[in-house]
Protein backbone atom coordinates (compact mmCIF):
# COMPACT_ATOMS: atom_id res chain seq x y z
CA UNK A 1 0.00 0.00 0.00
CA UNK A 2 1.22 3.48 -0.92
CA UNK A 3 2.65 5.43 2.03
CA UNK A 4 1.18 8.85 2.76
CA UNK A 5 2.76 11.95 4.24
CA UNK A 6 1.92 13.16 7.75
CA UNK A 7 0.78 16.57 8.99
CA UNK A 8 3.58 19.20 8.95
CA UNK A 9 5.62 17.23 6.38
CA UNK A 10 7.41 18.91 3.50
CA UNK A 11 6.38 16.85 0.48
CA UNK A 12 7.76 16.86 -3.07
CA UNK A 13 5.75 15.39 -5.95
CA UNK A 14 7.89 15.02 -9.07
CA UNK A 15 5.73 14.43 -12.14
CA UNK A 16 2.61 15.78 -10.44
CA UNK A 17 0.52 15.65 -13.63
CA UNK A 18 -2.79 17.28 -12.85
CA UNK A 19 -2.78 16.17 -9.24
CA UNK A 20 -3.84 12.54 -9.00
CA UNK A 21 -1.80 12.02 -5.81
CA UNK A 22 -1.88 15.64 -4.66
CA UNK A 23 -5.26 15.77 -3.02
CA UNK A 24 -4.94 12.43 -1.23
CA UNK A 25 -1.58 13.66 0.11
CA UNK A 26 -3.17 16.94 1.27
CA UNK A 27 -5.94 15.03 3.03
CA UNK A 28 -3.35 12.87 4.82
CA UNK A 29 -1.46 16.05 5.81
CA UNK A 30 -4.70 17.55 7.23
CA UNK A 31 -3.88 20.85 5.54
CA UNK A 32 -0.65 21.26 7.52
CA UNK A 33 2.78 21.24 5.93
CA UNK A 34 4.05 22.16 2.48
CA UNK A 35 3.43 20.39 -0.83
CA UNK A 36 5.73 21.19 -3.78
CA UNK A 37 4.35 19.98 -7.11
CA UNK A 38 6.85 19.68 -9.97
CA UNK A 39 5.48 19.20 -13.49
CA UNK A 40 7.01 20.17 -16.89
CA UNK A 41 4.00 20.05 -19.25
CA UNK A 42 2.20 23.35 -19.86
CA UNK A 43 -1.29 21.82 -20.18
CA UNK A 44 -0.84 19.81 -16.97
CA UNK A 45 0.42 22.83 -15.00
CA UNK A 46 -2.62 24.87 -16.12
CA UNK A 47 -4.97 22.09 -15.01
CA UNK A 48 -3.05 21.61 -11.77
CA UNK A 49 -3.12 25.33 -10.90
CA UNK A 50 -6.87 25.42 -11.56
CA UNK A 51 -7.45 22.47 -9.21
CA UNK A 52 -5.12 23.95 -6.59
CA UNK A 53 -6.91 27.34 -6.73
CA UNK A 54 -10.14 25.61 -5.68
CA UNK A 55 -8.53 23.72 -2.79
CA UNK A 56 -9.04 24.83 0.78
CA UNK A 57 -5.34 24.00 1.25
CA UNK A 58 -4.03 26.19 -1.61
CA UNK A 59 -1.79 28.17 0.77
CA UNK A 60 0.13 24.96 1.46
CA UNK A 61 0.92 24.24 -2.22
CA UNK A 62 3.69 25.46 -4.52
CA UNK A 63 3.47 24.56 -8.23
CA UNK A 64 6.78 24.55 -10.14
CA UNK A 65 6.67 24.25 -13.92
CA UNK A 66 9.83 22.30 -14.62
CA UNK A 67 11.08 18.87 -15.46
CA UNK A 68 13.38 17.30 -12.88
CA UNK A 69 16.57 15.70 -14.09
CA UNK A 70 20.31 15.40 -13.69
CA UNK A 71 21.05 18.76 -15.38
CA UNK A 72 19.56 22.25 -15.59
CA UNK A 73 18.60 23.62 -19.00
CA UNK A 74 16.02 22.78 -21.63
CA UNK A 75 14.76 19.40 -22.66
CA UNK A 76 12.19 17.83 -24.89
CA UNK A 77 9.18 16.12 -23.37
CA UNK A 78 8.01 13.55 -25.84
CA UNK A 79 5.48 10.79 -25.95
CA UNK A 80 3.17 9.06 -28.36
CA UNK A 81 0.06 10.95 -29.47
CA UNK A 82 -2.01 8.28 -27.76
CA UNK A 83 -0.12 8.73 -24.52
CA UNK A 84 0.74 12.46 -24.48
CA UNK A 85 -1.47 13.30 -21.53
CA UNK A 86 -0.38 10.41 -19.36
CA UNK A 87 3.32 9.95 -19.81
CA UNK A 88 6.54 10.51 -21.61
CA UNK A 89 10.19 11.25 -21.13
CA UNK A 90 12.12 14.51 -20.93
CA UNK A 91 15.22 14.29 -23.09
CA UNK A 92 18.36 16.40 -22.82
CA UNK A 93 18.78 19.21 -25.36
CA UNK A 94 21.63 17.43 -27.12
CA UNK A 95 19.10 15.20 -28.89
CA UNK A 96 16.57 17.92 -29.71
CA UNK A 97 17.60 17.65 -33.36
CA UNK A 98 16.55 14.01 -33.50
CA UNK A 99 13.51 13.50 -35.72
CA UNK A 100 10.29 12.45 -34.04
CA UNK A 101 8.55 9.33 -35.18
CA UNK A 102 5.17 9.97 -36.88
CA UNK A 103 3.17 8.99 -33.77
CA UNK A 104 5.07 11.27 -31.37
CA UNK A 105 4.36 14.71 -29.92
CA UNK A 106 6.75 17.00 -28.11
CA UNK A 107 7.02 20.06 -25.93
CA UNK A 108 10.26 21.91 -25.15
CA UNK A 109 10.42 22.26 -21.35
CA UNK A 110 12.64 23.69 -18.62
CA UNK A 111 14.57 21.01 -16.73
CA UNK A 112 16.29 21.53 -13.37
CA UNK A 113 17.87 19.32 -10.76
CA UNK A 114 15.82 18.73 -7.63
CA UNK A 115 18.63 20.36 -5.66
CA UNK A 116 18.26 23.57 -7.71
CA UNK A 117 14.47 23.60 -7.44
CA UNK A 118 14.58 23.12 -3.66
CA UNK A 119 17.43 25.62 -3.20
CA UNK A 120 15.55 28.25 -5.23
CA UNK A 121 12.48 27.73 -3.01
CA UNK A 122 14.56 27.96 0.18
CA UNK A 123 13.59 24.39 1.15
CA UNK A 124 16.04 22.42 3.29
CA UNK A 125 15.38 18.81 4.20
CA UNK A 126 12.18 17.17 2.99
CA UNK A 127 10.06 14.48 4.61
CA UNK A 128 8.43 12.74 1.64
CA UNK A 129 9.38 12.43 -2.04
CA UNK A 130 6.96 10.99 -4.61
CA UNK A 131 8.55 10.34 -8.03
CA UNK A 132 6.26 9.38 -10.93
CA UNK A 133 8.10 10.28 -14.12
CA UNK A 134 7.48 7.38 -16.51
CA UNK A 135 10.95 5.91 -16.59
CA UNK A 136 13.11 8.95 -15.78
CA UNK A 137 13.47 8.13 -12.06
CA UNK A 138 17.24 7.57 -12.18
CA UNK A 139 17.77 11.00 -13.78
CA UNK A 140 15.61 12.67 -11.13
CA UNK A 141 17.55 10.95 -8.34
CA UNK A 142 20.90 11.93 -9.90
CA UNK A 143 19.81 15.57 -9.54
CA UNK A 144 19.27 15.16 -5.78
CA UNK A 145 21.95 15.29 -3.09
CA UNK A 146 21.86 14.25 0.53
CA UNK A 147 21.53 17.88 1.71
CA UNK A 148 17.75 17.75 1.10
CA UNK A 149 17.29 14.31 2.68
CA UNK A 150 17.18 13.54 6.39
CA UNK A 151 17.04 10.30 8.33
CA UNK A 152 13.54 8.95 7.81
CA UNK A 153 12.73 10.76 4.54
CA UNK A 154 10.22 8.54 2.71
CA UNK A 155 10.47 7.86 -1.03
CA UNK A 156 7.64 6.49 -3.16
CA UNK A 157 8.89 5.80 -6.70
CA UNK A 158 7.13 4.37 -9.76
CA UNK A 159 9.32 1.86 -11.60
CA UNK A 160 9.44 1.53 -15.37
CA UNK A 161 11.97 -1.15 -16.39
CA UNK A 162 14.78 0.56 -14.46
CA UNK A 163 14.71 -0.87 -10.94
CA UNK A 164 18.43 -1.66 -10.73
CA UNK A 165 19.43 1.82 -11.89
CA UNK A 166 17.09 3.39 -9.33
CA UNK A 167 18.47 1.16 -6.57
CA UNK A 168 22.01 2.28 -7.51
CA UNK A 169 21.01 5.95 -7.09
CA UNK A 170 19.20 5.22 -3.82
CA UNK A 171 22.32 3.49 -2.47
CA UNK A 172 24.38 6.60 -3.37
CA UNK A 173 21.90 8.66 -1.32
CA UNK A 174 22.00 6.14 1.60
CA UNK A 175 18.33 5.28 1.14
CA UNK A 176 17.11 1.71 1.67
CA UNK A 177 14.25 0.01 -0.15
CA UNK A 178 11.62 -1.12 2.36
CA UNK A 179 9.09 -2.66 -0.07
CA UNK A 180 8.69 -3.48 -3.76
CA UNK A 181 5.40 -3.97 -5.59
CA UNK A 182 5.39 -5.38 -9.11
CA UNK A 183 2.30 -4.82 -11.19
CA UNK A 184 1.21 -7.91 -13.07
CA UNK A 185 1.94 -6.81 -16.65
CA UNK A 186 3.44 -9.52 -18.87
CA UNK A 187 6.95 -8.87 -20.26
CA UNK A 188 7.27 -5.52 -18.48
CA UNK A 189 8.97 -4.66 -15.21
CA UNK A 190 6.63 -2.00 -13.90
CA UNK A 191 5.76 -1.33 -10.30
CA UNK A 192 6.64 0.85 -7.35
CA UNK A 193 9.06 0.89 -4.48
CA UNK A 194 8.90 2.40 -1.03
CA UNK A 195 12.10 3.57 0.57
CA UNK A 196 13.41 5.29 3.68
CA UNK A 197 16.57 7.31 4.18
CA UNK A 198 19.08 5.96 6.73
Amino acid sequence: MRPFPKPFDIVIEVGAGFGNDTFSDLKAMKGKGKLILIEPRTWAVKALKKRVSKSEYRENIIVVQSGAGDYSGKGRYESSKVNFRTGGIVFHTNILRRKLRPNQRQEIVVVQTLDKILDDLGIGEVDFINIDVDGAGPEVLRGLSRKHIKKGTIFYIDIHWNLEEIKKELKRLNVRVTAEVNWDIPHKHIGEIYCEAN
